[in-house]
């Protein structure tokens, strides 16, 4: 909502899709089309939807959530303060903004 508020994320041409509730083949597909994926995990023992992006080869950014902490570093991943909005969005728009640059990160999922 931050994003949207604000114009970039439709500047950018960005769809967003929400996985909740779909099947894990849904799941599956829909992340080995995405570039992102943005971690909103709170209070896991280990967040297996950021494991499964990384997987994906999506570039996650968001909160660690707790147990992520074990394997959130910032060779794999763009990662904020939990329950940091201000800080989701700002790093979700820079993401966003090096789509187009392969140089822009260099992270190792």
């Amino acid at each position: 909502g931050l994003l949207a508020a604000e114009g970039s994320a439709k500047a950018a041409g960005v769809s967003w899709l929400l996985i909740d509730g779909m099947r894990r083949e849904q799941v599956a597909a829909a992340l080995h089309k995405a570039h992102i994926f943005v971690s909103t995990s709170r209070f896991e023992g280990l967040g297996l939807p950021p494991l499964e992006a990384m997987a994906s080869r999506c570039l996650v950014v968001g909160f660690a959530a707790g147990g992520g902490l074990d394997y959130a570093l910032p060779g794999n991943g763009v990662w904020v303060p939990d329950e940091d909005p201000w800080a989701l969005a700002m790093a979700l728009k820079e993401a966003i903004a090096g789509l187009n640059d392969p140089g822009c990160f260099d992270f190792h999922p």
